[in-house]
């Protein structure tokens, strides 16, 4: 098995909630109509104006998409 470190959760920066009002900025709403974070989709969405690549939930698609959403929030300077 992963012998590797863990991640620190103390350290842990989550863009989920780090752009909760950048996505109600811009009227992200969960089903019941009421704001929410945006998931990693949305985020990619707002930011980039397009959908994201590749198939969600496959880890190697959710990680790039992570990465570009994390570098894009650092760039507007988000977090």
């Amino acid at each position: 098995g992963y012998t590797g470190p863990l991640l620190d959760g103390r350290r842990a920066l989550c863009t989920m909630q780090r752009s909760r009002e950048f996505a109600r900025a811009r009227g992200v709403r969960g089903r019941n109509g009421r704001p929410k974070v945006a998931s990693n989709a949305e985020l990619f969405t707002l930011f980039f104006n397009r959908p994201p690549p590749g198939q969600l939930h496959d880890a190697l698609a959710d990680v790039r998409v992570t990465k570009a959403c994390f570098f894009e929030g650092r760039r507007r300077r988000m977090w």
